[in-house]
């Protein structure tokens, strides 16, 4: 046997895909993908809305030693640069917004002698979930108008 005309068949044997072979590939990946990315977009706001309840709680923790010491609630700004309650991130921001890992947090109500509200907000386009943490020691989640508080469950 001529070994050109065995290299020439060997060649021709495993010269790449067809059109047909190409299409099916890409119509797999384009399925799995699919699948795969509302799986992680919705991972992504479950450790958002874990952070911000997190966010949340640190917030009233540094509120209460702040009330202890101060006789009234604090912004950000008090939290932070006067007695170190809250880390940096919240430094020199006043009453908001603050942006970390894309939660928004400001405050709704102002801090007073008597009260103050603060607000983490999770962006998403409809069905974003809103953490509400206020005076009364009530932090929660709405979503669809529905509360999920440290209280309890129940509509708003």
């Amino acid at each position: 046997m001529n070994p050109v005309s065995e290299r020439r068949t060997w060649t021709r044997a495993t010269g790449g895909l067809t059109l047909v072979e190409l299409v099916l590939v890409i119509a797999i990946i384009s399925i799995l993908t699919a699948i795969a990315i509302p799986a992680l977009y919705a991972s992504l706001q479950a450790g958002r809305l874990g952070a911000a309840e997190t966010t949340l709680s640190s917030i009233r923790a540094a509120q209460w030693v702040f009330y202890q010491k101060k006789e009234r609630y604090g912004d950000f700004t008090d939290l932070t640069s006067t007695m170190k309650l809250l880390d940096s991130r919240f430094d020199g921001k006043g009453l908001g917004p603050v942006v970390i890992d894309s939660v928004a947090y400001e405050f709704t109500v102002p801090p007073t002698e008597t009260e103050y509200e603060v607000t983490a907000t999770i962006p998403g386009g409809e069905g974003a979930k809103v953490g509400l943490l206020d005076s009364r020691w009530v932090s929660g989640f709405k979503e669809d108008g529905i509360t999920y508080n440290d209280l309890g469950c129940g509509a708003s």
